[in-house]
């Protein structure tokens, strides 16, 4: 922890020095991801937070971003199988995907009608970590005297991998104000598992809606250095 701060620190005088665009955005996210079910961020259970992102700009139009999001699914919440073998065991399953992503972001301004507002279209390529994670519930090993003793008959499985992560984006985002905006991407993303998942296909498309905040804006979209 304290090595990141010193290099968020570091960024940070960096991009003050340079009288960059310093950002922070705060996203909704519907995320498919294939093997592991659609998730949405925030999510119905714990870790329930919004995606998040914060980054600079380098050039006039390209940005280093640094991009974060948590999701996760309940399905059959409360629900259990009433006939056969597995009569009695719950049929829930939780689904969880997070995603930590360094990249670049590129904003091609489209309409400019005053230097604080406007239109832009904007692509992000992004490549990091992540994890996926599935819970469900199984048939234990236990004979019918130990459950009849009180033992379950039924046990918590879990599936789970980390690895690479790739993701690209693009949308249009709006200027509203001079340290305000609003956007919409739409993107792919795919992750890279050597265990568990790795057969597994964890990838699919995404929706991002969100604001964008500008803690120090030194220059707008579209204007020149």
């Amino acid at each position: 922890m304290k090595k990141l701060a010193v290099i968020i620190i570091i960024l940070f005088i960096a991009a003050t020095s340079a009288r960059a665009n310093i950002f922070l955005d705060v996203f909704g996210l519907y995320n498919n991801t294939g093997y592991a079910n659609n998730q949405t961020a925030p999510g119905l259970t714990p870790p329930s937070v919004p995606g998040f992102a914060g980054g600079f700009n380098v050039t006039r139009d390209v940005s280093l971003i640094f991009r974060g999001y948590s999701s996760n699914l309940i399905t059959d919440n409360n629900t259990f199988v009433t006939s056969g073998t597995y009569t009695g065991m719950p049929k829930e399953k939780k689904y969880y995907h997070k995603a930590y992503n360094g990249g670049l972001e590129y904003i091609y301004p489209i309409i400019i009608p005053s230097i604080d507002q406007g239109l832009g279209w904007r692509s992000s390529i992004l490549a990091g970590y992540s994890q996926t994670e599935i819970k469900k519930s199984s048939k234990t090993t236990a004979t019918p005297a130990e459950i009849a003793a009180g033992a379950s008959g039924f046990f918590n499985e879990t599936e789970s991998d980390r690895g690479l992560a790739f993701q690209i984006t693009t949308g249009i985002q709006i200027n509203i104000l001079q340290h305000l905006s609003a956007f919409l991407d739409l993107g792919y993303h795919k992750s890279f598992y050597m265990n568990e998942f790795e057969k597994k296909n964890i990838s699919g498309y995404q929706v991002m809606l969100g604001v964008r905040v500008y803690a120090f804006k030194f220059r707008s979209i579209g204007e020149d250095y």
